[in-house]
């Protein structure tokens, strides 16, 4: 998985931290390396990072603990859930490199889906709607499939209409992956 600058100041920044120098203090560490992917939303390909699973499992450990912890796991999904959103305002279904950032983002975007089945029902389903095609397209169906028919079965009755048929529409595009 891999993130830009641009996602770390969003989930992470607070106003009174530079994004950019604590991000360089840390490649300069090796706890954080420069990805050779240049994926980004805009026309401009945006410079990733990536964290090397021995440093995830400290910072999720740590992080655990942190009384900040679900702050920024909000903001993370949210993050998240902006951009698929974003995504869906464009043309992406047929636009390689909108389909190639939501491959390299598909670790943040499972994270924000799996954060919001608990925490925001109705913003982790439009997310899920809004990637359909991409889920499709590239193979994910079978993994989000049985999540959504969860997700269904606990929250059903309770989404309001538009979630609802939007739930609904990823099932059947989700069920159409997968046969």
């Amino acid at each position: 998985s891999s993130f830009t600058v641009d996602s770390a100041e969003k989930v992470c920044g607070d106003g009174d931290m530079n994004i950019v120098s604590a991000m360089s203090e840390l490649v300069s560490r090796s706890l954080i390396q420069e990805d050779d992917t240049r994926i980004g939303f805009d026309t401009e390909e945006a410079l990733r990072f990536r964290i090397l699973q021995p440093v995830r499992a400290f910072a999720a450990e740590w992080l655990a603990s942190d009384p900040k912890k679900s702050e920024v796991e909000s903001a993370h999904a949210y993050h998240y859930f902006d951009l698929v959103e974003r995504l869906r305002s464009q043309a992406w279904a047929t636009d390689p490199r909108f389909m190639n950032l939501l491959e390299s983002e598909i670790e943040n975007i499972r994270a924000a889906l799996n954060w919001g089945r608990t925490h925001d029902v109705s913003a982790s389903l439009l997310a899920l709607d809004a990637i359909c095609p991409f889920l499709h397209a590239r193979g994910h169906c079978r993994e989000w499939r049985p999540w959504l028919e969860t997700v269904l079965a606990e929250h059903e009755q309770t989404l309001d209409q538009r979630v609802l048929a939007a739930a609904l529409h990823s099932s059947s595009a989700l069920a159409y992956g997968t046969s």
